[in-house]
């Protein structure tokens, strides 16, 4: 590909980005403040807020119009080159806040134990983590590229030090492969739910298929991403690769935006009024009930969003447990 192809694919995919996130993040911030609409977990607004950053940071040059020509102003540079190296262990984190949600819900479930922390202290710190992830590597950024030489890469300004460059991309290596642990420990969690739960004749899962494509999508970014942080300790600014980051926001947007509460939120969707639950990806929220809504809830139990009241419906997720007499024989309620 000729490198005015490659240009038009980097800062097409990274201004895509850049208008989605925005209206995604807009929408979870402020298009659910009716009464007894389900909130977005905190962790969302904060994922695609720093593809937003992303992806301003990624267009600098586009933008400044320093993409060809003289060499950028200095000061410019050295700011690219380090918030550059800070986003890719920030959003590995982010990333592993995700998948730690999800499995800590489905750990919680599978062992009938109350968690250690609250929903909302447990959103802080996973919340906190990425961005002292950013600061730092922002900090150890500024201090190398002032000690280096920055020049303008193929898309963006780089450093020369391969000590930053490389620790920036063991971190995220680290965290994400951090995140494939715990996403394969909460696939095998479910599904152990479905084999218990088949027992019984009923073949639960905790969620519908939808949960799965997306999950299945989640699963393929992070593999993409894990090998692009190997390739990056070779070469930190091979093309294709920077390509392939591009495609990470697009990529996000489509499995936040999917779920039904945001497309009904758009008017895409319209919302039917004998449902009285929340079908969407998976979990990254404590399941919790309506106020004034009593009973068990259905078997698609996981979703991004949570019902306005703080009510624990733990209970209703928890494993049967194993049959002591004969399997064939109806148990008694």
């Amino acid at each position: 590909m000729s490198t005015k192809g490659l240009e038009i694919g980097f800062f097409g995919l990274h201004i895509f980005s850049l208008a989605t996130q925005t209206l995604l993040t807009a929408t979870l911030l402020f298009g659910f403040r009716q009464p007894g609409s389900t909130r977005p977990n905190p962790l969302l607004p904060a994922n695609t807020s720093f593809y937003i950053g992303f992806s301003l940071v990624a267009c600098i040059l586009l933008f400044t119009n320093h993409l060809h020509g003289p060499s950028p102003p200095a000061a410019l540079c050295h700011a690219q080159s380090a918030l550059m190296l800070a986003f890719p262990p920030a959003l590995s984190c982010l990333a592993l806040s995700l998948v730690l949600t999800v499995w800590r819900l489905a750990w919680q479930v599978h062992h009938d134990q109350t968690p250690c922390f609250s929903d909302t202290q447990f959103n802080a710190m996973l919340i906190a983590f990425p961005y002292l992830i950013f600061v730092a590597f922002v900090l150890a950024g500024s201090v190398v590229g002032a000690n280096s030489i920055v020049t303008r890469q193929n898309f963006y300004c780089m450093t020369n030090n391969t000590i930053i460059t490389t620790l920036s991309s063991v971190a995220s290596l680290l965290l994400l492969l951090s995140t494939s642990v715990f996403q394969i420990w909460t696939i095998y969690i479910v599904y152990k739910r479905y084999r218990i739960s088949r027992k019984f004749g009923r073949a639960e899962t905790g969620s519908d298929i939808s949960v799965f494509l997306r999950v299945l999508a989640f699963g393929i970014f992070v593999l993409v991403a894990l090998i692009l942080s190997c390739i990056a300790l070779v070469n930190y600014t091979l093309p294709i690769a920077d390509i392939l980051v591009a495609t990470f926001g697009p990529m996000i947007f489509l499995i936040f935006a999917s779920q039904d509460e945001v497309l009904r939120c758009w008017h895409i969707k319209q919302r039917d009024p004998l449902q009285d639950r929340s079908d969407s990806v998976a979990t990254l929220n404590s399941a919790r009930t309506r106020q004034g809504r009593t009973g068990p809830r259905d078997s698609s139990t996981f979703s991004f969003m949570s019902s306005p009241v703080g009510a624990s419906d733990l209970q209703s997720y928890r494993f049967p447990p194993e049959p002591t007499g004969d399997p064939t024989k109806p148990i008694a309620a």
